[in-house]
């Protein structure tokens, strides 16, 4: 029964995915320009190195290289890692566009085409999950569900501008209840009903805020370790 019941909640996320124009949500900046020793030449081999290299934190491929422009640019993508009471029963891979430029004595890395895919965790084990693990894990699968039926056209490839749309939503959202609950009687038994409503739908917005939340730092938190890693290998120098 819980197989099936995980089943029937996967069948129901499919999707692709969305651009996006500015990124001031991440965290982190989306262009670098790094002033090193060495020629256009050089420093494009070693983008190459970097665009070639394998690595388990993340899944890379060349979409264009160009040795004459010295321009190199990348699809990369990655898994978040799991977050307690965020994405305990679901897996979401953040992806992007990495451009790095490369000109005499200095390089430029752009980060941009921010999206994210979202999808359940097929590695749990439902059959040995107890009762209240299996509620949890239904409860985040559901807000997914929802998420991609009602707010982003039954797609699980969410762009930043999408999530930015919906988080926005949804903190205006519990803004209006905050404020409909002063109005309330809070000593009536229709005034106290009307707040309880509210308190839980206060608290079902912001467990989706958390999640998207995560999902926006998640792809600063990328930015920066894959801007680190290039900068590794681009600032060997080609000097003797």
């Amino acid at each position: 029964m819980k197989t099936l019941l995980m089943l029937c909640l996967i069948a129901l996320i499919t999707g692709n995915s969305f651009a996006q124009n500015t990124y001031s949500e991440i965290g982190a900046k989306t262009e670098y320009i790094t002033e090193v020793k060495g020629s256009k030449d050089y420093l494009f081999l070693n983008a190459q190195q970097w665009a070639s290299t394998n690595t388990t934190e993340w899944d890379s491929s060349i979409d264009t290289s160009d040795k004459e422009s010295g321009t190199t640019i990348l699809k990369v993508s990655s898994y978040l890692s799991k977050k307690n009471g965020v994405n305990s029963y679901s897996k979401i891979r953040v992806n992007m566009n990495v451009k790095i430029d490369c000109r005499e004595n200095k390089y430029r890395i752009i980060f941009s085409n921010f999206t994210s895919s979202v999808q359940p965790d097929r590695n749990v084990e439902t059959e040995y999950l107890p009762t209240s693990s299996l509620e949890s894990m239904i409860e985040e699968l559901e807000m997914i569900t929802k998420l991609s039926e009602y707010d982003f056209k039954k797609e699980t490839s969410w762009g930043y501008d999408n999530i930015i749309s919906v988080r926005e939503k949804y903190i205006s959202q519990n803004k209006e209840y905050k404020e409909k609950i002063l109005t309330f009687d809070s000593n009536s038994k229709k005034g106290k009903k009307e707040i309880k409503y509210r308190e839980k739908w206060i608290k079902e917005n912001e467990i989706i805020i958390s999640y998207l939340d995560y999902i926006l730092k998640g792809f600063g938190d990328k930015v920066t370790e894959i801007n680190s890693s290039i900068n590794k290998v681009m600032n060997v120098s080609d000097d003797f």
